[in-house]
């Protein structure tokens, strides 16, 4: 099954390095995190919180470039990685917990535009299945 598009809110001014989002019943996610912007060695932060009464498994995977900037979804034939991780892409929860999901922009990556937009996909695994979300952020300069 496709990833179900959540469409990342704008920041009014400046886009966030840290993002959060909660995890419902079922798996579900209902309020779309925030769009990130990252430029060369910051930091994004995903906050990870578990509301779905279930112990689960948060993995952030398929960083797709987009075509365009208002793609809904990024070209499944571009797939970067725009990230080290410090620690991990997953995160573990228990009913109630909250977790962090933490990676620094990799300085060798290679931007093709001024901004690369990108969507990537949020895993969500738990006795419900498998359900992916598919958010946006963008790479800057």
């Amino acid at each position: 099954m496709p990833p179900r598009h959540l469409r990342s809110r704008e920041a009014l001014l400046f886009q966030s390095l840290t993002i959060g989002f909660s995890v419902e019943a079922a798996g579900s996610i209902t309020d779309a995190p925030s769009k990130f912007a990252a430029g060369p060695n910051e930091i994004v932060t995903w906050v990870v919180g578990n509301a779905s009464g279930e112990p689960i498994t948060v993995s952030l995977t398929k960083f797709l470039r987009k075509k365009k900037h208002n793609d809904q979804t990024g070209d499944p034939n571009d797939q970067v990685a725009p990230f080290r991780w410090l620690g991990s892409n997953t995160v573990r929860l228990d009913r109630g917990q909250t977790g962090i999901i933490a990676g620094r922009m990799d300085p060798n990556y290679t931007r093709r535009d001024f901004f690369d937009h990108l969507s990537y996909t949020i895993q969500v695994d738990g006795p419900f299945g498998t359900i992916e979300y598919d958010p946006d952020g963008d790479i800057k300069p």
